[in-house]
């Protein structure tokens, strides 16, 4: 049986919902279905892309609203919607309306409300949409300490790893004491970008550790990399494991990705 909450999430930041709206750009691009978590502090996403390399877990925090309320009768309330559809709503957004979300019985209310203190230049919209059946079950993520851990400026590591994206369809990653190596080749091409220590924002890797993994390059620059959530994207690897990149959103709120490796084809 579906469950019913009373919730209303009200974000009227410009910024706010430039994110918010860029987190569900990312999401359609992994799955047909949001499955949240509708929990008394914060709102939680996770899912998988459909070849099953990625996972993907988001968390925003009540305190990243402008207003945030959820009555949880239960321990857990879940919501499932459709990912299209609910992006292409979000993206008919205008910079001086509100945007609100309310669950309504067995629909999903979204408006975009003009704000009382400005200039009425934009109609007032809302959409409905049905609420979808859960049928996703909450994987645990166990923290892990990495081996490699490093941030770059998120514009910089895009380009490179969109320019790399014209020579090959994998991304080899080669961390040592100073340098980060990225490489693909292809019979049209070879391509390496190598980034000092010191050119990062932050870098630390184990004592005398060489960390040297492969994974999807179509995968990383369509299901994960984007320069409009934070200035800066955080990377963290180690030796056969999923390279974890995670983009601080402040306030307690993130979106993290796990992508398996490939068997080294280098």
């Amino acid at each position: 049986m579906m469950k019913h909450v009373n919730m209303e999430i009200i974000i009227h930041h410009k910024k706010k919902k430039d994110i918010f709206v860029q987190i569900f750009g990312i999401l359609k691009n992994s799955t047909s279905q949001i499955n949240a978590i509708l929990e008394s502090e914060r709102l939680h996403i996770q899912g998988m892309d459909k070849s099953h390399i990625c996972l993907f877990d988001v968390v925003l925090d009540k305190s990243w609203f402008d207003s945030y309320i959820v009555d949880n009768t239960n321990e857990k309330n879940e919501l499932s919607i459709d990912s299209s559809i609910f992006y292409s709503i979000l993206n008919t957004k205008s910079d001086d309306q509100q945007l609100i979300i309310k669950q309504k019985e067995e629909t999903l209310e979204i408006e975009f409300l003009n704000k009382p203190d400005t200039t009425k230049n934009e109609y007032n919209k809302t959409f409905h949409i049905p609420i979808l059946e859960y049928d996703y079950e909450e994987l645990g993520v166990p923290e892990m300490e990495y081996d490699v851990e490093f941030s770059l400026p998120s514009k910089k590591i895009i380009e490179a790893l969109s320019q790399l994206g014209n020579f090959g369809e994998s991304i080899h990653i080669v961390c040592c004491e100073n340098t980060i190596e990225l490489e693909t080749n292809s019979d049209s091409g070879k391509m390496c970008v190598s980034i000092q220590s010191e050119d990062a924002n932050s870098y630390a890797i184990v004592e005398n550790e060489k960390i040297d993994l492969t994974f999807s390059l179509g995968h990383l620059n369509r299901l994960c990399m984007t320069s409009k959530l934070t200035d800066e994207i955080e990377m963290n690897l180690s030796d056969n494991s999923p390279m974890k990149i995670n983009y601080s959103l402040g306030e307690n709120s993130h979106l993290t990705f796990h992508i398996a490796p490939k068997i080294n084809d280098f």
